[in-house]
């Protein structure tokens, strides 16, 4: 018990200078996120992810970030990711990777539809598959993010007429889910 008051006490202390800036109090902040506030709970996981006012902790990172991804928060899952990718947790890789990517792109994400295009251009996590490459790269595209409209022309040289037809048929046909 004794400990649990103790590290509590010591997040509490370290969030205070994390969100000196921030229009929230820290303790607000932790006690929202521990109440399940989604959006909360991405904050803390961005503050230990980057070591904003406390030590950088991945690991406490991705228990924050997992609980609001848990919930549907696009951005928990983009970063999720991203630690993923990273090598960050031993279990999961570019399988898991795929999974948190895919999630946060199907809700029109464009960061998060940038990088499951690379996962496929790269065949990480998935089987390589250019059409689908170029499927993520053009709704990225769409929504401004230059580094897809630079990779759509990339991967279109490893595409043939078919493919290329084939991937821009299944970008027009996609929807956001909600």
């Amino acid at each position: 018990m004794r400990r649990t008051a103790t590290c509590a006490y010591g997040l509490a202390v370290g969030l205070i200078a994390a969100t000196a800036l921030a229009a929230e109090p820290p303790q607000q902040l932790l006690t929202r996120a521990r109440h399940g506030d989604a959006q909360a709970q991405f904050r803390l996981g961005e503050i230990f992810a980057h070591g904003n006012g406390v030590t950088r902790n991945y690991q406490t990172a991705m228990q924050w970030y997992r609980r609001a991804a848990d919930q549907g928060h696009a951005g928990a899952q983009l970063s999720l990711g991203v630690l993923y990718v990273k090598g960050v947790s031993i279990r999961y890789g570019y399988t898991e990777a795929v999974r948190m990517y895919r999630a946060a792109a199907e809700q029109d994400n464009a960061a998060a539809q940038f990088n499951l295009g690379m996962m496929y251009v790269r065949g990480h996590g998935v089987l390589q598959d250019f059409v689908q490459s170029r499927k993520w790269f053009s709704l990225a595209a769409r929504q401004g993010n230059v580094g897809a409209r630079r990779n759509l022309q990339r991967v279109e040289q490893l595409m043939d007429a078919d493919e290329i037809e084939t991937a821009k048929r299944l970008a027009a046909e996609w929807r956001p889910k909600q």
